[in-house]
């Protein structure tokens, strides 16, 4: 039996095996595509973070710092609150006391006037607040320190910053 060859007639068009090998490359190339803008969106949401805590830290130590300076001396204390490493108390010399101190991963800052207490609440990521004076008695200090340690991002950091109350003057 001889078979007879029939002359192959021009078709267009891909076959079978074109269309599945195109088909999964561009699977694949949406797959890393994917993949990619899911990292970035990533880095763009750490970076994110990162911004509003560095400008809500920044608008931290900016009150601190006038805070401290306007104050006249560090308190032992005021109503239920107490100066020592974990919290710091103001004296100023209206007869208001400004209190800071870490509570639950935040840090508090509290202006106390003689009738009423007004707490506002920093959104920091905080895990540990420690206040260092430059005396052994806080009474005494000329100079407060403020240290955070802020937990939140992927990157642990620890923040400082200090001031010199105006109330006290050096002597020797």
């Amino acid at each position: 039996m001889t078979r007879s060859r029939r002359p192959r007639q021009n078709r267009t068009g891909f076959t079978l095996i074109e269309l599945v090998i195109a088909t999964g490359l561009m699977v694949l190339v949406a797959n890393i595509t994917m993949v990619a803008l899911l990292g970035l969106k990533r880095v763009a949401r750490t970076h994110l973070i990162q911004a509003g805590e560095t400008d809500e830290l920044r608008k931290l130590f900016s009150t601190f710092r006038q805070d401290v300076r306007g104050a006249e001396r560090v308190q032992q204390r005021v109503g239920g609150y107490s100066s020592g490493s974990k919290m710091l108390v103001l004296g100023w010399p209206d007869r208001r006391s400004v209190v800071y101190y870490g509570d639950q991963s935040t840090l508090v800052r509290v202006t106390v006037t003689p009738d009423r207490a007004v707490p506002r609440k920093y959104r920091l990521p905080v895990s540990d607040v420690s206040f260092a004076y430059d005396a052994l008695d806080a009474e005494d200090s000329r100079f407060v320190s403020l240290a955070l340690r802020m937990d939140a991002t992927r990157s642990p950091r620890t923040a400082v910053c200090g001031s010199a109350l105006r109330g006290r003057r050096r002597t020797w």
